[in-house]
């Protein structure tokens, strides 16, 4: 039992963490007035120390918001960003957060690198569930060696419609030749071709709406995004 304890608790041996739980006067309350943007920003070589931290934290946030048992709702949406969702290890509460939350106030969105990774934690099953209740997907940045994400996006993109016309010469001399049509089913886009985007094009997938392939923003080059964007919170201090 100590051992289960001390190892639950790791997380918070460390001085940084101990500060910051002293000295934190926020509320989670305050998320539903709309009165904070609280970040978690945790350096990598300590990700997986405090993966459980962070995994209580999105807990207490979730649990903030769908428990009010019509108290109190959320002034307006709360927007979750999980990067990198998957180095937190599986979460039972993120089915939750994909397919009941958004209708408590939540809006959520993962990144990862793969589908695959998503799928070593999560299984098959649970990955379909939570990329299916995904309203919005978009795909971008694949690396050349991550075919089973690039064949996932091809049948998610669908098949088109190909017309094909073949011409056949005439049986006698001075016949006309004979024109047949036939339609053939091919993929928008196969996995080669996805994975062979430019770097500046992404793919987005939007409900029941026809795919589309837009051209990336990247908005601190922008100039329409450059100015909207709040300092780093990280470097405040």
């Amino acid at each position: 039992m100590k051992t289960t304890i001390k190892k639950a608790f790791e997380w918070a041996r460390s001085d940084e963490m101990r500060a910051f739980l002293q000295s934190s006067t926020a509320t989670l309350d305050e998320l539903l007035d709309d009165n904070i943007d609280l970040f978690i920003a945790v350096p990598l070589d300590q990700l997986d120390g405090q993966a459980v931290f962070m995994r209580l934290l999105v807990n207490l946030v979730l649990g903030t918001v769908v428990r009010q048992d019509g108290r109190r709702t959320a002034n307006k949406r709360i927007l979750l960003v999980l990067d990198e969702f998957v180095r937190l290890g599986r979460m039972e509460k993120l089915m939750n957060i994909a397919n009941v939350a958004a209708g408590s106030g939540i809006e959520a969105l993962f990144v990862t690198q793969d589908k695959g990774q998503i799928e070593a934690v999560y299984g098959a099953n649970d990955t379909a569930s939570l990329l299916g209740s995904c309203v919005t997907t978009r795909i971008f940045g694949l690396g050349r060696a991550e075919t089973k994400t690039a064949e996932w996006a091809a049948h998610a993109l669908g098949d088109q419609t190909v017309l094909t016309r073949s011409k056949q010469a005439g049986v006698k001399i001075g016949e006309p030749a004979r024109i047949s049509t036939n339609e053939l089913k091919q993929k928008l886009m196969t996995a080669d071709q996805i994975l062979e985007m430019p770097a500046d094009e992404m793919l987005c997938l939007i409900g029941s709406k026809p795919p589309l392939r837009l051209k990336a923003i990247v908005s601190h080059a922008h100039p329409a995004y450059r100015k909207k964007l709040d300092p780093n919170p990280t470097m405040r201090a």
